[in-house]
């Protein structure tokens, strides 16, 4: 098996702690280079330009990272930055897949999304199967229309970072009409009618637009 570059990126420490240990069981050092979080943040920061080239990244999404404002950051300043021949391998709650979906639909290299909650020994063998680029836990569904584009999610998130729909348009260019375009066509796919409810914490859920939030009866197939 040739040698495969892993990176990890994970907010909470105790869980980084516990994967890299995971990473590190799972596979022998001469089959793979470890990239943790913090090489992967200073890869981010210090080369803007040039994509994070590695075989398998690993992206964990936390509980409150649910949210639009959140997951808009996640992808505009991390998935954007990641080369598209990596495979990504997302780690969350399974329940939130159906949404993570109409913001991930169009990134062709989301290899898998591993449930966190899985026993070590589980997540070790979906880890290993993911390698050998098998598929894993979750497999990619044909994603409806309502899945946001990239170009969507980008005007999405500049406009929710303050900037203003003329400078989306130099910075893109684009015409303004055309960023219009993108935020109506991006808020409508969210069942959202302004910027503002994708502003609001995420402990606040009656203010937020259901979607984030799938009933507890929820059940995925």
């Amino acid at each position: 098996m040739n040698q495969k570059k892993i990176a990890l990126q994970c907010a909470c420490s105790f869980t980084r702690i516990g994967l890299e240990t995971l990473i590190n069981n799972t596979f022998s050092p001469k089959m793979i280079t470890f990239f943790d979080d913090i090489n992967m943040r200073e890869h981010i920061e210090s080369k803007a330009n040039e994509a994070l080239a590695s075989d398998i990244v690993i992206i964990v999404i936390g509980h409150d990272d649910y949210t639009p404002a959140l997951l808009l950051d996640l992808i505009c300043g991390c998935l954007f930055r990641i080369s598209s021949r990596s495979k990504i391998v997302l780690l969350g709650d399974r329940k939130y897949i159906k949404i993570l979906q109409r913001y991930l639909g169009s990134f062709k290299n989301i290899w898998a999304f591993l449930d966190i909650s899985l026993s070590t020994k589980q997540l070790q063998q979906q880890l290993f199967n993911t390698s050998l680029f098998k598929v894993g836990m979750y497999e990619r569904e044909l994603f409806t229309t309502t899945a946001l584009t990239q170009r969507e999610l980008l005007v999405l998130h500049r406009l929710l970072n303050g900037q203003s729909a003329i400078q989306v348009a130099n910075d893109l260019c684009i015409s303004e009409k055309t960023v219009s375009c993108h935020k109506r066509s991006g808020l409508a796919k969210l069942d959202a009618r302004s910027l503002q409810p994708l502003l609001m914490p995420g402990d606040d859920k009656k203010t937020l637009h259901p979607r984030l939030y799938p009933a507890a009866n929820t059940v995925f197939y």
